[in-house]
């Protein structure tokens, strides 16, 4: 089969494998045909691992995990998996001691507060890991934009020190855009 160049319709009859990944111009694959991936198509995905400790003494909101994504088409969908670890000296509480999770995104927060729960017994370290998860719709303005995600945890009522993240169980914090 022979090559034909046409300066008015461009390149025609090209062969199999003939053209290489080298030949694409780097601007090739534009987000306007990566926006046109069948449906349910993952576009790109993020994985951010965190062994730091994170301690709370108060029951205000502090980052526990956080991973940024530039959406590349208004209607996808964000879909963030958090694996959390939560735990307490059990002796710093005479009950159930408990804290709390919520997604934040791009400053705000949003979406359900999630509650960990830790049995008291006998001063021991009590621990839990907790998988979360929560989708949102890429809205007019954000597709381009580099957007931040954060899981945030808050120790609850009387329970002293709240470890919201240790180095013994890392937090994740996975994100997914999926072509609508």
């Amino acid at each position: 089969m022979a090559l034909e160049l046409n300066g008015t319709t461009g390149v025609s009859l090209v062969q199999d494998g003939v053209v290489q990944t080298a030949d694409l111009a780097d601007d090739a694959v534009t987000a306007a045909k990566i926006g046109s991936l069948p449906d349910g198509s993952v576009i790109q995905m993020t994985h951010t691992i965190t062994g730091t400790s994170t301690i709370t003494h108060t029951s205000s909101y502090v980052d526990v995990v956080s991973s940024s994504i530039t959406p590349t088409a208004v209607g996808n969908k964000i879909i963030a998996i958090a694996s959390m670890n939560f735990y307490i000296r059990a002796a710093d509480s005479s009950y159930y001691g408990y804290g709390q999770y919520t997604w934040n995104k791009s400053g705000s927060d949003v979406g359900t507060a999630y509650q960990m729960y830790v049995a008291n017994s006998s001063g021991h370290l009590q621990s839990q890991q907790n998988t979360m998860s929560y989708e949102w719709t890429v809205g007019s303005g954000e597709a381009g934009s580099s957007m931040t995600i954060k899981m945030r945890g808050k120790k609850e009522a009387n329970t002293s020190a709240t470890f919201l993240s240790n180095n013994y169980s890392p937090s994740h914090l996975i994100l997914i855009e999926v072509a609508q």
